[in-house]
């Protein structure tokens, strides 16, 4: 064997190692984002969660919403009668345990080298569904008087992008869309309440959002669900048809956030002050059921229109069989 063909071998040699030191690296991130989003998530729960206004400027934190327990004491009195009236919120509880135990289970997949990839999704979605039912909830009890904060937006946007990470082959444009939604949110969380007004335009990109969030992580957990099932092949969908897609599913959204206002309004007809516990959570539970029919029926309708109805190809019979 002459020197050019050993030095060949050996650049085809470290040209195979090169690759797969790659690949490993890619694995290796993919491996360490859920990890890093969820750790995101439960950490934006010690931040300051929602504004609310009713008894005068107060905020609190995600923690202090699911277990009363004020990271960030002080006297303001507005505080300590919010406090006093309010239990530790179900959704705020809800949205916690499921943050922790999505964290739980990404790193547990670091030991099996199995991730239960469905349930993390899962895990992530409702966590993220359960911010939004605890911000229809605090709009609600407060009348129109709670705003979201920096801590809110970064645990809702983490959960919803660590839910697309166990999907696999998650689509380029949700990356982007979640992306976008969190920076369009986040200038209106950390403005003062009392320059909200000067800004009122900031409120369309928090209200937007939210409902934006609900329909992602619906898709999450629908993606997670297709991606043990085999993909026929398609041709890629052409721009009239995903722009068409596209209409629809944010046509679909649009009756819930229309219909979130109408049904505030139904439920107690004329209310002035704040509202009630109970016809609080029955507000939010109607507004997520509603949004999450919404995000389901954008998604089918919208994959139906852009990829079309799969055809199965029926083998043609034999010859000696033929009529």
């Amino acid at each position: 064997m002459d020197t050019q063909s050993i030095e060949a071998q050996g650049g085809e040699a470290i040209g195979i190692g090169g690759e797969g030191r790659r690949g490993e690296g890619r694995e290796n991130t993919k491996r360490r984002l859920p990890r890093v989003l969820t750790m995101a998530a439960v950490a934006c729960f010690a931040l300051p969660f929602l504004t609310v206004t009713c008894y005068g400027e107060t905020t609190v934190s995600g923690v202090q919403a699911a277990t009363e327990i004020d990271l960030y004491p002080n006297d303001n009195s507005g505080e300590a009668e919010l406090v006093r009236e309010e239990d530790p919120n179900l959704f705020a509880i809800a949205a916690l345990a499921a943050a922790i135990l999505a964290l739980a289970l990404a790193f547990g997949s670091a030991r099996s080298r199995e991730l239960p990839r469905k349930l993390m999704v899962w895990t992530a979605a409702v966590g993220a569904i359960a911010l939004v039912g605890l911000y229809a909830y605090a709009f609600y009890r407060s009348w129109g008087g709670a705003w979201p904060r920096v801590g809110f937006v970064g645990a809702l946007m983490c959960l919803v992008a660590a839910s697309w990470t166990g999907v696999g082959h998650a689509p380029r444009w949700v990356g982007f869309a979640t992306a976008a939604v969190a920076a369009s949110m986040i200038p209106g969380t950390v403005i003062g309440i009392d320059d909200l007004p000067e800004v009122a335009w900031l409120h369309v990109p928090v209200y937007a959002g939210v409902f934006i969030a609900v329909a992602l992580a619906v898709g999450a957990m629908r993606a997670s669900l297709r991606a043990s099932e085999p993909v026929a092949p398609s041709s890629q969908p052409s721009t009239f048809r995903v722009v068409c897609a596209g209409a629809v599913g944010l046509a679909c959204l649009a009756v819930a956030a229309v219909g979130a206002p109408i049904l505030m309004n139904g439920i107690i007809p004329g209310q002035a002050a704040p509202a009630d516990a109970g016809s609080s959570y029955l507000f939010a539970t109607g507004v997520i059921a509603m949004t999450t029919a919404a995000s389901a029926a954008s998604w089918i309708a919208g994959s139906a229109i852009a990829h079309g109805r799969s055809r199965v190809s029926v083998p043609s019979m034999p010859a000696e069989v033929r009529v």
